[in-house]
């Protein structure tokens, strides 16, 4: 049986999600919206890969960041450890970012851009009305574990009902 594991440190907790907004955006840069036929290999290996990009840099953002604030796990612990002994704090990790991105994304794309794809638009339909509903049922567990996720989870109840009043691109 492992040992049990360290409180993540007010820094990493703070700093996974504010990472994992970051890349997220990264990973939206790369849905393409018209690469033209000079391109369109790559245009159709991006849009496969539209949906699952920003999940993966925002996994990646939380695994570097507790990495780099929360020191080395034990010898014999596996990297999936951490997540295992707190995954309503992965799990608001990688939706907070979702959301976050989904939120500006659907207020400024039907007023500025000329297409979405489909694949952009199934992305923030999930993030503006499904993944606001895992938050505020994540949001409950996470108070008990300190107070500074209890904060965060009370700015998550609060961000998913504004998320929740958003429309859909169209």
């Amino acid at each position: 049986m492992p040992p049990p594991a360290a409180k993540p440190s007010l820094l990493a907790q703070i700093l996974a999600p504010l990472a994992g907004f970051f890349f997220f955006a990264v990973g939206i840069s790369f849905l393409p919206t018209s690469w033209g036929p000079e391109f369109p290999g790559l245009g159709k290996l991006l849009q496969t890969l539209a949906i699952p990009v920003p999940f993966a840099f925002s996994v990646i953002a939380y695994a570097v960041v507790h990495r780099i604030f929360d020191g080395p796990l034990e010898k014999d612990a596996s990297s999936l450890y951490r997540i295992s002994t707190s995954p309503e704090h992965f799990v608001w990790c990688i939706f907070e970012p979702l959301v976050l991105g989904s939120t500006v994304l659907s207020y400024y794309l039907p007023r500025y851009a000329y297409y979405t794809s489909p694949e952009l638009n199934t992305v923030v339909a999930f993030g503006t009305h499904i993944a606001p509903l895992l938050l505020l049922a994540n949001a409950l567990p996470l108070r008990r574990k300190s107070p500074t996720l209890a904060v965060i989870s009370v700015i998550t109840v609060l961000g998913t009902l504004v998320t929740l009043t958003l429309p859909f691109i169209t």
